[in-house]
């Protein structure tokens, strides 16, 4: 589920920066998303259980809950500094995923507050520099490819935040480039690819003329 949200929230940024009209889509969003919300809340108990822990941690504190309270005692006794890199007692088998959708909690257990706001830097300084390109891109096949890249890869990585630091709902949303998981970064680096290959399209066509 929470991959298909993203992947639906990705495509309809895409659809509303390229031009489509909101007046078709207005239905989907008043009748039909809802309904299937609820459906899905009272189909899957496992959706029904993961927003009532969201909502009221203390529910299952060993169960549903287990994940993210374990993910926030990471955060929490990083402190500012961080117990030093490779030194995380939560992934010793506290923390489920410590190395997949929950490695931004190790990282800030083992790096601290400062070393989160390090990771978060990379991530906006990949997102200003790939702007530059999307900005610059002549042709608008290339500005919209390029911003579906950013707004994915932005989009994913807040997601994952969100999760571990409990702002929203658990789903199975990694964090690219950082988490363990080899077709995720095949697939990462492969979409950077693209977005190097419309800045050096850009350069190209500007030096000709």
């Amino acid at each position: 589920l929470g991959t298909a949200t993203f992947v639906a929230l990705s495509a309809s940024a895409v659809l509303l920066v390229a031009g489509a009209p909101l007046k078709p889509f207005l239905p989907y969003f008043v009748f039909f998303l809802p309904l299937l919300f609820l459906f899905a809340y009272w189909k899957f108990h496992h959706i029904q259980a993961r927003l009532l822990v969201f909502l009221y941690p203390e529910l299952d504190p060993l169960g549903k809950g287990h994940q993210v309270r374990q993910s926030l005692i990471a955060l929490g006794s990083g402190g500012w500094m961080g117990v030093g890199l490779g030194n995380s007692r939560q992934k010793l088998f506290f923390l489920p995923e410590d190395h997949t959708d929950f490695i931004f909690a190790v990282l800030g257990e083992e790096l601290g507050f400062l070393g989160t706001l390090l990771v978060l830097f990379c991530i906006l300084l990949i997102l200003y520099a790939g702007r530059k390109i999307m900005l610059a891109s002549k042709d608008s096949f290339g500005f919209y490819l390029s911003f579906g890249i950013l707004f994915s890869y932005g989009l994913q990585s807040a997601m994952n935040i969100a999760v571990v630091t409990a702002s929203m709902p658990t789903k199975g949303i990694s964090l690219p480039l950082v988490s363990f998981g080899g077709s995720s970064l095949v697939v990462t680096m492969m979409s950077f690819g693209i977005l190097l290959s419309i800045g050096r399209e850009t350069r190209r066509k500007t030096e000709k003329g």
